[in-house]
């Protein structure tokens, strides 16, 4: 399916259960998804969302188990609430820069995830926003994030690494994590944090909590005498150097810059 031009939003359930459906293209024009757009199109393995799209509404996405890779671009300000509920088999998912809060259910079920960064934008964390993300292995929670709800990332057996960049704890409940996570993952936090976290209500019930992450924010940095900014979704090494990844678990021990600030690696 390619989708013309001159659309500029795609109404609600207009592919709904098209279950034959394997790859669409969104045209520039569209600045908006609609409610159940694509929902039941178990089929789709394949979307790029445009840079002009503002607004992914409710359950779009909901069971496209056959997708394996989403961008949110920064320009998407909005997610609906499960949005992209039941897709199984996402393995990778890179989340803009323009998403303030993510709302509740939106990736619950999306059990192939095994790494996911929430971005500095994101405040707020719905509810069981992330639960059943039984691969994910690695999580790390944006620098401005100060609430997370109820059982947002429950019955993820697998995560072994939780890094919170907020050198004021979240607010969390008793089911944001589960006690497997609680037990297994090491919890890492900016340099100097570890008391304030091992005092706050539920962070406290981390077995093993690690203050080894420096987040003295460089705001910008220049390679071969271009600007980099925070928004580049790149890893540099301390001396500027541009690194063929953006996923922290194949690094080496050492010191970085990722997302715009010095990140110590042990």
């Amino acid at each position: 399916m390619v989708i013309p031009n001159n659309v500029t939003k795609i109404g609600n359930y207009a592919f709904h259960e098209c279950s034959g459906l394997t790859e669409v293209t969104i045209p520039n024009s569209v600045t908006e998804i609609g409610v159940q757009v694509f929902q039941g199109c178990s089929s789709l393995t394949k979307v790029t969302i445009p840079n002009n799209v503002t607004k992914i509404s409710d359950s779009a996405f909901r069971d496209c188990s056959s997708l394996t890779e989403m961008t949110i671009p920064n320009s998407v300000t909005e997610i609906g609430r499960d949005a992209f509920h039941g897709c199984n088999g996402l393995k990778k998912l890179t989340i803009g820069e323009g998403i303030t809060y993510i709302d509740r259910y939106t990736f619950y079920g999306c059990s192939g995830l095994r790494e996911l960064t929430i971005p500095n934008s994101v405040t707020s964390i719905g509810y069981h926003t992330f639960y059943g993300c039984s691969d994910l292995k690695e999580l790390t929670i944006g620098s401005s994030v100060t609430d997370i709800d109820n059982y947002a990332f429950h019955d993820c057996p697998s995560l072994i690494s939780v890094t919170s960049l907020n050198t004021t704890p979240p607010k969390i409940n008793s089911g944001t994590f589960d006690g497997a996570t609680e037990q297994n993952a090491t919890l890492h936090v900016p340099s100097e944090c570890k008391t304030i976290y091992k005092q706050q209500p539920y962070w406290e019930n981390f077995f093993t909590i690690q203050d080894d992450v420096e987040t003295t924010s460089i705001g910008s940095i220049k390679v071969d005498g271009r600007e980099q900014t925070d928004k580049d979704n790149a890893i540099y090494t301390i001396n500027g150097v541009r690194l063929n990844t953006t996923k922290t678990g194949s690094l080496p021990n050492g010191i970085y810059i990722i997302n715009g600030k010095k990140t110590i690696i042990k």
